[in-house]
């Protein structure tokens, strides 16, 4: 498969689904790479379960207008706080998938280093969404 192939995938897979052009930059960074990993409608669902501290909305792993217009005012007024709670979210549901099936503990130092890079690239960047 080409880098260009592997490209127009994850655009048609994990972007366009998650809506990544609708979202803001380190959101929808998030989100992609929480699909890439464990899929779309789980890490819309993340996204949706975080949210709910802030607004209700269904978590129902849809990226609808409702969750985007939730995501884009929370992002806006809780910009680094939604982010990091989002992230440990993230975490909490790698250590709830390794108690409810303990062997998927040796994927737990590779999904830490994955949100570790995220916590890098998203606080690292001069984000403008």
């Amino acid at each position: 498969i080409s880098q260009e192939e592997a490209r127009e995938l994850y655009q048609q897979y994990f972007w366009t689904p998650v809506h990544g052009d609708d979202l803001p930059g380190p959101v929808a960074l998030i989100v992609f790479d929480m699909a890439v990993n464990s899929g779309v409608k789980t890490a819309v669902r993340r996204l949706q379960y975080v949210l709910n501290n802030y607004q209700a909305v269904d978590v129902d792993g849809i990226m609808g207008p409702k969750t985007l217009a939730a995501v884009q005012g929370v992002y806006r007024q809780y910009k680094n706080i939604f982010l990091g709670e989002f992230l440990n979210s993230r975490r909490e549901y790698y250590g709830d998938l390794i108690r409810k099936n303990p062997s998927q503990g040796i994927f737990a130092r590779g999904w830490n280093n994955r949100i570790n890079k995220l916590v890098v690239a998203v606080t690292g960047n001069n984000w403008t969404g």
